[in-house]
């Protein structure tokens, strides 16, 4: 047995208790942890083509379907329609055109009636398309002015020539309806 008090030379023969120095090099858990980050990063980059690959490997497989002659009278009846849907625009077309440039006749000659003032009375009216033409009696020229004045007021209705009156106070008019210039 020994004794608790050592001698120097049993001091000198025992090892020392000293911590471990960390060991140099990498450890595995940072060896995992870069190879999840590889893992990752590879995947990130690889998922688009591959997506993209199913993707056109996808739409040959529907091209192909749509190339099958059993889907011809489908085609054929799209290109009807799209035909039958051309010639309806068209004419559509031609129909906005002659509503924006025609006025309905009711509309003219409520409009015309209604800017009419006492002492005038029209006797003849004469419309087609854009033109309008106006014949009456007037009972002084005061009464003729006061029609040209209302008549330049509208902004659908353009006096086109000047107006002739005769010595029995019968008028002309010629107008053109539509819009005015700058309107």
């Amino acid at each position: 047995m020994k004794d608790i008090n050592l001698l120097p030379e049993d001091i000198k023969s025992t090892t020392s208790y000293a911590p471990d120095k960390p060991k140099s090099g990498v450890s595995i858990k940072a060896i995992v942890v870069l190879i999840f980050i590889l893992m990752f990063v590879g995947a990130s980059l690889a998922a688009p083509t591959v997506y993209t690959r199913h993707l056109e490997t996808t739409l040959s497989k529907i091209e192909d379907e749509i190339a099958d002659p059993k889907y011809d009278p489908v085609k054929q009846v799209k290109k009807d329609i799209a035909a039958v849907s051309g010639t309806i625009n068209s004419k559509n077309d031609v129909m906005n055109t002659v509503d924006l440039e025609a006025y309905p006749i009711n509309e003219v000659l409520v409009v015309v009636k209604s800017v009419v003032p006492e002492g005038c009375s029209i006797s003849k009216m004469e419309y087609s398309g854009t033109n309008l033409g106006i014949a009456g009696q007037v009972d002084s020229n005061i009464a003729l002015a006061e029609l040209v004045s209302k008549i330049q007021r509208l902004d659908f209705i353009e006096i086109v020539n000047n107006v002739t009156i005769e010595k029995d106070n019968k008028f002309n008019l010629t107008l053109s309806v539509g819009r005015k210039e700058g309107n």
